[in-house]
Parts: C-alpha cells; sequence; structure tokens
C-alpha cells in the first residue's frame, strides 16, 4: 500500500475533503500525498448545517430551477449583486449541472459522515498528509481542522484572513501553500 512513483497528489477540499479521506482510510487509494483543504474529521456539526436539512426536502419535492429561485430569494439583499458577475453566472450554472439525487446524497454526508480520523491515521502511516484550511472557515470549525491536522501527524497550515473557499479569495497564496504542502511529500 506504498504510493506508486507515479501515484497523483490528492487534493479534497471541504466535501471532496472527505471523499479524500475515505479513499484513503478505506484502503481505496494510496496517493503521493493528501492535502485536505477546509475539510473536517467527519459529517459537519449540527450547528453548521444550515440549510442542509431544508436542501434535503427541497430536493425530494422540487426541481433545481425552483430551488435556485427559492435560494436567491432567501439570500441577503445584495449578496448576489456583490459577486463579480462572472463568479454569479459560474454559480448558476454549477447549480444547475447537478444532479438532484448527487446533491441530496451529499448533504446527507455532510450531516452524517462518521469521523474518519482514527481509520485515517491508522491508514496513512508514511503518507505525507497536510491539513489546511481558511481562518474564518464558517463550514468545519478551525478547531476541528486543527486536531485532525494532530492526529494525523502533521501541523496545520492556517491561512490567514481567508474563509472557507480560500483558492476562490486567494489563489495566489492558496497556489502557495498547496505547492509547498507537495513538495515537502517529495
Amino acid at each position: 500500500r506504498f504510493a506508486r512513483p507515479d501515484s497523483p497528489h490528492l487534493l479534497g477540499h471541504s466535501f471532496g475533503g472527505l471523499v479524500a479521506q475515505e479513499a484513503v482510510a478505506g484502503g481505496h487509494l494510496r496517493p503521493a500525498s493528501l492535502v485536505l483543504l477546509c475539510s473536517g474529521p467527519g459529517g459537519l456539526p449540527p450547528e453548521r448545517w444550515g440549510e442542509l436539512p431544508d436542501l434535503v426536502e427541497a430536493l425530494d419535492q422540487h426541481d433545481l430551477a425552483a430551488i435556485w429561485r427559492i435560494m436567491r430569494d432567501m439570500d441577503e439583499p445584495g449578496s448576489w449583486a456583490a459577486l463579480p458577475p462572472d463568479v454569479a453566472a459560474f454559480l448558476e450554472r454549477r447549480w444547475h449541472a447537478n444532479s438532484p439525487v448527487h446533491m441530496r446524497e451529499c448533504a446527507v454526508m455532510l450531516m452524517r459522515t462518521p469521523d474518519t480520523t482514527q481509520r485515517l491515521a491508522a491508514s496513512a502511516a508514511g503518507l505525507s498528509i497536510a491539513v489546511m484550511w481558511g481562518e474564518h472557515d464558517d463550514a468545519w470549525p478551525v478547531e476541528d481542522q486543527a486536531r485532525l491536522a494532530q492526529s494525523v501527524g502533521t501541523d496545520g497550515i492556517q491561512l490567514a484572513g481567508l474563509g472557507h473557499s480560500p483558492n476562490a479569495q486567494d489563489p495566489e497564496r492558496t497556489a502557495a501553500a498547496l505547492l509547498q504542502a507537495w513538495r515537502s511529500a517529495g
């Protein structure tokens, strides 16, 4: 279960971090290295679920276009107007390109995935792991991400002043941190 010389580096952001952790902890993949970016040790804590339960229910009752309109109507006044037009257009295209079944299952997994820390630590012996988060991450608590880093034997990397999507907020700084993690991995 050691990485082959041509094994890819694996980066999991947010929900993708849960998927990446399971791939490694479950023995399905042995990457050259693993970077978890703004992802916790398991599902979101209940106080961070926000509208996820409502989304699961809505996906059982409405199509994506109707849910998009509802979400836009419920959003903070002016929040969409504050987005650059290309970002707002991308978010809408990405929403409509999804499968409702996939979205529902992802939302359920975000609420129900058990903590994988012990399984990951046991499966990842000898694997270079980096755990990074934005200082103001509003998904998984920063403390949970720091504990995850410690549990898998690495120092966490906090990206000062950034939130849950540091790659969108400061692509250059995030890329530099990722490159450093990959260089450290060899």
